[in-house]
């Protein structure tokens, strides 16, 4: 049996090995992306009918009920759902006003909550489905020098709503995974100064590839995962 897997922030380094992985499972996915990039262009050629780009813009209003209400036949027919679209700002604690806050909530929350609303009783009626977060480590450390708004956006993806238990009984399982350093272009712009010493403080003392952190979301968005449900998971090297 072919399953959908709709992933949001396909186009990241993480959303792109994703992609891949479920690919080459067999699963047909609906590949959401903001701004495209050359990776992405290559995904995309060669995985052919099989991947399904959708351009949208989640900082805008409404954005996610217009996707929705776009193709609805099509996009309530996904099996598994993960959620990576992110946006991340430096902006230290100081200086944060209610708008960074918002910007951060409509783009890194807003769109898992309204998706799983949508999508999480569809997959209870058919009996099966997967729903993974992608949250942060950094909310383990209060988000670090700058990234307040970045990490209590990925902090509120661990908080389920209790409707997640009545799912269980229907093999819908929801799970979020606490990201840890990964070797992205969001780490090399932002951090390339600072990382040396970040990446020091891992007890493995590296940091991960984009698909080691795709195979374990993928374990967790995939019937390979049959029993864990409710529980946020770091993948951090020991953080």
């Amino acid at each position: 049996m072919e399953r959908q897997a709709l992933i949001t922030g396909a186009n990241s380094n993480i959303g792109i090995a994703l992609c891949k992985q479920y690919l080459a499972s067999g699963c047909r996915v609906l590949a959401h992306y903001h701004n495209d990039n050359s990776k992405f262009q290559t995904l995309r050629k060669e995985a052919g009918a099989a991947l399904v780009p959708i351009q949208k813009d989640f900082s805008a209003k409404d954005a996610v009920e217009e996707m929705i209400a776009s193709d609805q036949e099509q996009i309530l027919k996904s099996d598994i759902f993960v959620h990576l679209a992110a946006i991340r700002e430096d902006i230290v604690f100081s200086d944060i006003d209610g708008e960074a806050l918002m910007r951060h909530f409509t783009v890194n929350l807003f769109p898992a909550i309204l998706f799983m609303r949508s999508l999480g009783p569809r997959m209870a009626e058919r009996g099966w489905g997967r729903i993974v977060m992608g949250g942060s480590v950094g909310v383990k450390f209060g988000g670090g020098g700058s990234s307040y708004c970045y990490s209590i956006s990925k902090h509120a993806l661990e908080f389920m709503p209790a409707i997640h238990k009545k799912w269980a009984a229907s093999n819908v399982f929801i799970n979020t995974v606490q990201i840890g350093i990964t070797d992205t272009k969001i780490y090399s712009e932002k951090d390339r100064h600072s990382l040396p010493e970040r990446i020091a403080l891992i007890p493995a003392k590296r940091s991960a590839t984009p698909t080691e952190m795709a195979r374990t979301i993928h374990w967790l968005g995939s019937a390979q995962n049959s029993f864990m449900t409710g529980q946020v998971v770091t993948a951090a090297g020991g953080e």
